[in-house]
């Protein structure tokens, strides 16, 4: 990460932030031009989807690199409100509250590997609904 210093300790504490894991990591516009090309022509899926794409279209304008991506997205949140809203047994559509729904491991909340891993096993069992 750039600027790492100027980060809020707490957004730090609740992402699990560690320095050791960031040893290899790649500067912003290094990353983008690798994740522009891994993701040509697919469509975004995520928990709550426009708060993770409005940050990848702020990196895409600061690197002035093109988003690649197909321009229609999936949101689990509403996917799962489509389908579960009139279960009593569900009241909040959190991933933490999906995951415990659907029996969905989420080993590090609040860490973007581990909530990208759960919200791909949330999407797959929303399909079968």
């Amino acid at each position: 990460p750039e600027n790492i210093e100027d980060a809020d300790p707490v957004a730090l504490k609740i992402i699990h932030y560690n320095p050791a894991n960031w040893k290899s990591g790649y500067a912003l516009q290094s990353a983008m031009k690798i994740f522009s090309r891994k993701t040509k022509d697919c469509i975004m899926i995520g928990q709550n989807v426009s708060f993770d794409s409005a940050f990848l279209e702020y990196a895409f304008l600061k690197t002035k690199l093109k988003n690649n991506m197909h321009y229609h997205k999936l949101d689990t949140i509403s996917i799962a409100w489509a389908k579960l809203h009139k279960k009593p047994s569900i009241t909040h559509f959190s991933l933490r509250e999906l995951c415990k729904y659907f029996d969905i491991k989420n080993e590090h909340p609040h860490s973007a590997l581990s909530d990208a891993y759960a919200t791909y096993e949330l999407y797959k069992k929303l399909m079968k609904l």
